[in-house]
């Protein structure tokens, strides 16, 4: 078992520096595998639009409190100040994560990796788009895992255990950062269907952690023996120090989610109201539906069979594929105002083995793409539209039909 970092002084904090090997290649590594990555989807996709500056300045940003969390001496005060192990945490569990999502930090990273190595990870990530995945189930099970790391390792016992081992601390800190990147996530992908969900985890996790920060914040008796920052020369006593720890969860913690799940709301809202615009754009084609059925019967049409699903489900994606505005970026010979030359027809889309490069032509796959393109290959001109399950099901249905 490694030997813990020794308490550190006031006067020498700003020169506490920990230098771990190990950290130091892995924060390095990370950033030469991000630029790596943005150099080689610009070289071979010219013609697309590079990744957003702002995606780019949110993976800097993320490692930039990487390792101010794990090499700075806020590392070492985590071992003499319960407070400093408190932000050091904060941040690994609800700085970062977001941060590497925004920069699209795994998918962009992957494209350093030879060729046959991206594209098995890539093959795994759209598992991830998958069904089960979006499931209730697995996405309760992704929010009792993220609450759930966050008070084991506030558990005295192993609590302690990180503090006298060097092992145990980066196991601690691996753990809470990786679950908490599944967490944001799953929270933060779009979608009409997610956002609720999204929404009550982000309010009970809140809640969740604000439990434990209260038991910090008013707790008269110290919960961890090691912490003594009185003795190393600091002007707190243990009970200062966890109460003033339990202040910084709660109220960094509590802004956190409480603003995520703001926004996840206002989404909502605005998905919502585009959705209900599509549905009204829908209603008024409704009377010249109507009005076209008795002309026809009077020309003399032979008797009217009810449509299938099949049928109903071709023409729902007709008119989900104008009501998202691709009509405006691709060309489709079986809708007149589709005459679009920003990407490629879509009139033979069934016909082609792949779809975006090196996705495999698949109906699963066409529906993940229509959904995500930006997950499937990040900086393409296809914007995320925030399609829904039953539309991008339709609109590959629709494409599918196409002659």
């Amino acid at each position: 078992m490694g030997t813990a970092l020794p308490v550190v002084a006031p006067h020498e904090a700003w020169g506490a520096w920990y230098g771990d090997p190990l950290t130091l290649v892995g924060l390095l590594t990370l950033a030469a595998a991000y630029m790596r990555g943005l150099e080689i989807l610009r070289r071979e996709h010219p013609r697309q639009r590079p990744l957003p500056t702002w995606r780019v300045l949110a993976f800097v940003a993320a490692w930039l409190l990487l390792t101010v969390a794990l090499i700075s001496p806020l590392d070492a005060l985590a071992h003499t100040l319960l407070s400093a192990h408190m932000v050091q945490h904060l941040l690994l569990m609800v700085g970062v994560p977001p941060l590497l999502i925004a920069g699209r930090t795994l998918l962009v990273s992957s494209w350093a990796l030879p060729p046959r190595g991206r594209v098995w990870l890539h093959d795994r990530l759209r598992l991830l788009r998958r069904g089960t995945w979006r499931s209730t189930a697995v996405a309760g099970s992704v929010w009792a895992a993220h609450l759930g790391v966050l008070w084991l390792w506030h558990l005295p016992d192993m609590y302690e255990a990180a503090l006298r081992s060097q092992l145990v601390h980066a196991v601690e800190h691996a753990t809470m950062l990786g679950v908490a990147v599944i967490f944001w996530w799953s929270i933060l992908r779009r979608g009409v269907l997610r956002y609720g969900i999204s929404v009550l985890a982000l309010t009970v996790t809140a809640a969740g952690a604000g439990a434990l920060a209260a038991l910090f914040t008013f707790s008269e008796k110290a919960r961890y023996s090691m912490y003594d920052p009185a003795g190393a020369g600091w002007a707190l006593t243990a009970i200062d120090d966890q109460n003033l720890s339990g202040a910084i969860m709660w109220v960094g913690g509590g802004l956190a989610y409480t603003a995520a799940a703001a926004t996840l709301f206002v989404w909502w809202l605005q998905a919502l109201e585009r959705r209900a615009a599509r549905r009204e754009r829908r209603a008024r084609r409704l009377p010249v539906a109507a009005l076209a059925l008795p002309l026809l019967l009077l020309v003399g049409c032979e008797r009217a069979q009810p449509p299938t699903e099949e049928t109903a489900m071709v023409a729902q994606g007709r008119e989900a594929i104008q009501d998202y505005g691709c009509v405006s970026c691709h060309a489709i010979d079986d809708i007149p105002r589709a005459t679009g030359q920003v990407g490629p027809s879509l009139h033979d889309v069934a016909q082609r083995e792949t779809l975006a490069g090196n996705l495999p032509n698949t109906p699963e796959n066409l529906v993940l793409w229509i959904q995500s393109p930006q997950e499937v290959d990040p900086g393409n001109l296809m914007p995320d539209l925030d399609v829904t399950d039953q539309d991008a099901e339709a609109m590959a249905r629709y494409l599918d039909a196409l002659d």
